[in-house]
């Protein structure tokens, strides 16, 4: 068995050499290189510094939020970039997949998937050879519209010296009076 692979694999690597010294003589070392590298590229790994990871056309990340908004955040995206949804469909409890489609006929599909109560799966797939910064916009404009945690929020750092004027709020009109001059 160990004999048969091995073999397997010197054939394979011998064809492979054979390929490319066919290429090297033919004097079209340019696409060559431009090959070498579009199959590099396609082969990497996926590597980001973020919450979000692009590979092979889909871009993954996690979402601390609730199934419900984060649907409703993908349709005001949606409205926003002005695509249109063709589909949308529940492909699971708890698992909901869209279509979205540009002017141009591309069609981008978004998965989500809910994890725990406030935790989403969220993959934007724009195909093989699709544009990552649309899938990265598209990602963008979602968080926009994801409702802010309570938690989350900015707390005022401090207080004002009285919670109201007992006299009423000032109107400003355009006409300072007197009485207005000295509320201020």
């Amino acid at each position: 068995m160990i004999r048969e692979t091995r073999a397997i694999a010197v054939r394979c690597l011998t064809t492979i050499g054979l390929l490319g010294m066919l290429f090297a003589m033919t004097g079209c070392a340019a696409a060559t290189l431009a090959t070498a590298g579009s199959v590099a590229g396609i082969a990497a790994t996926a590597v980001s510094t973020g919450a979000d990871v692009y590979h092979l056309g889909k871009l993954d990340s996690a979402e601390m939020i609730r199934l419900p908004e984060l649907i409703d955040a993908v349709h005001q995206t949606a409205i926003d970039m002005e695509l249109t949804i063709i589909s949308e469909k529940q492909e699971a409890p708890g698992k909901q997949y869209m279509v979205l489609r540009d002017d141009r006929g591309t069609e981008i599909g978004i998965t989500l998937d809910r994890r725990a109560e406030r935790l989403c799966f969220c993959r934007i797939n724009v195909g093989l050879f699709g544009s990552e910064p649309i899938a990265r916009l598209l990602l963008f404009r979602i968080r926009q519209h994801e409702p802010v945690p309570p938690e989350v929020r900015v707390k005022p750092t401090s207080m004002p010296a009285w919670p109201e004027d007992p006299r009423g709020p000032v109107i400003d009109d355009g006409h300072d009076s007197p009485e207005r001059k000295s509320r201020r």
